[in-house]
């Protein structure tokens, strides 16, 4: 899909491409918020828009220097061919939902027809302005959590399936939706997703991947939790 963005945020994802493509990464991730990019009197904007671009390139990226969370986004779209770089921001005791968001970064795959949108990210502003994110609802189906995290010199993958609901919020500032984990009720979905040691952030991918999930981390000698 194109991406109809300003200026400054098109020549930082043109670059960012351009160092994947010489380095012949898989996936990776950024830290916008610091001196490389938001704070950077010559960049000085968020690399929102380069990483939804590169997701959408297959190269998944993550933000904020969160590397488990770009390693579970690079098995996301390996297995699913879709992996949303998100977070839950609050769970919804009475529906019985989480809700699932990103700050601007965003893979277009993961889009409901029509709601994808690039706007200006008031979120997280740099420098020089606000730079240019995604937005969008996520479609709405079948779906996996995943998330990884260092332990005892290894790696372990903790997942959970589940259901995006049809909601989403047109003016949140980034792509988003509500997660109905499988696991009820959901205090205890969301209380036992934190006690199996998950990161900050998720990778959410399309369908139930249950089966496919251990025969990958036993190829990759992954300790494994389902939630």
């Amino acid at each position: 899909k194109e991406f109809a963005a300003h200026g400054p945020s098109l020549e930082l994802a043109d670059a960012l491409c351009r160092l994947v493509r010489d380095r012949n990464a898989a996936g990776g991730t950024v830290n916008c918020h610091g001196p490389c990019f938001r704070d950077n009197d010559v960049i000085g904007i968020p690399a929102c828009l380069a990483v939804s671009v590169l997701t959408a390139q297959n190269i998944p990226f993550s933000c904020t220097g969160d590397l488990p969370a770009a390693m579970a986004l690079f098995l996301a779209k390996f297995l699913s061919g879709r992996a949303q770089y998100c977070e839950f921001y609050t769970p919804d005791l009475t529906n019985g939902h989480v809700l699932l968001a990103a700050g601007g970064e965003g893979d277009p795959a993961w889009a409901t027809d029509g709601t994808l949108q690039v706007r200006a990210n008031e979120l997280y502003p740099g420098v020089r302005g606000p730079g240019d994110g995604v937005q969008f609802a996520l479609e709405p189906g079948r779906a996996t959590l995943l998330s990884m995290s260092p332990r005892g010199g290894g790696w372990r993958l903790a997942w959970a399936t589940g259901l995006i609901d049809a909601k989403s919020h047109a003016n949140l500032g980034g792509p988003n939706g509500y997660f109905r984990f499988d696991r009820t009720p959901v205090e205890q979905a969301t209380s036992e997703w934190l006690q199996a040691g998950t990161t900050h952030h998720h990778a959410l991918a399309r369908g139930d991947l249950d089966i496919e999930i251990p025969i990958l981390a036993t190829f990759l000698t992954l300790d494994t939790v389902r939630v």
